[in-house]
């Protein structure tokens, strides 16, 4: 009677623990873009000191690049991405593409394929802006969801491209010094509490004593 009684307390301590664990805490982050630029149809590029994107004589795809490497979550729920047009900037639509080139070849290798692989992936997102609009927003679908996923831990980048051209001088996202761009993510991450070490002490406390007091009754 007395381990039953002992056996008793030990697992209601460990039924304790046990229900601790997968507590989902939803989270919200925005990460600046920390590289970037373009590349022409010829196959040369800026570098990542411009982004440009239009059609307009030689056609221009950007690239936007983001450290996800202090990332760490198990759903992602929405993304979205917000790029800087500078003011001189035309207005027009624009679409992100998945990019299959090495994140360490993109500004730093002249390639005709690259050019074409900044506009030839899985769609991610679309959207528009027009020439008074400093800044086109627009939200990645269920494709560049998982692209965003999958990049966890990473350097990642997607390719910008517009299908329609536009009508001003720099083109769309044309000319900023520098690639000004923030993705926005909402996600959900599971983590497991860990109890202070005084509450697991009392509880145990209590159950002994309990315990015992049971112990001096049946003696």
């Amino acid at each position: 009677m007395k381990f039953k009684v002992f056996n008793a307390a030990l697992v209601s301590v460990l039924l304790v623990v046990s229900n601790l664990s997968n507590v989902a805490n939803a989270g919200l982050i925005t990460i600046n873009a920390v590289n970037g630029g373009y590349y022409n149809s010829n196959g040369s590029h800026s570098g990542g000191t411009h982004t440009n994107t239009y059609t307009s004589g030689d056609m221009y795809h950007s690239w936007y690049g983001f450290d996800l490497s202090g990332l760490n979550f198990t759903i992602l729920n929405s993304a979205s991405i917000s790029i800087v047009n500078s003011a001189s900037s035309s207005g027009g639509d624009f679409e992100l593409y998945e990019v299959n080139t090495p994140y360490s070849n993109l500004g730093t290798v002249t390639s005709l394929s690259i050019f074409n692989d900044l506009s030839d992936g899985a769609l991610l997102a679309s959207g528009s802006v027009t020439n008074a609009s400093l800044l086109a927003t627009t939200t990645f679908n269920n494709v560049g969801l998982s692209e965003i996923t999958n990049n966890i831990g990473s350097a990642w980048a997607f390719g910008v491209y517009n299908p329609t051209g536009g009508s001003g001088s720099n083109g769309l996202f044309g000319w900023n010094s520098a690639p000004q761009a923030t993705l926005t993510l909402t996600f959900d991450e599971t983590t497991t509490p860990v109890p202070e070490p005084s509450t697991l002490a009392i509880f145990a406390l209590g159950m002994i004593g309990l315990a015992s007091r049971r112990f001096k009754k049946q003696s």
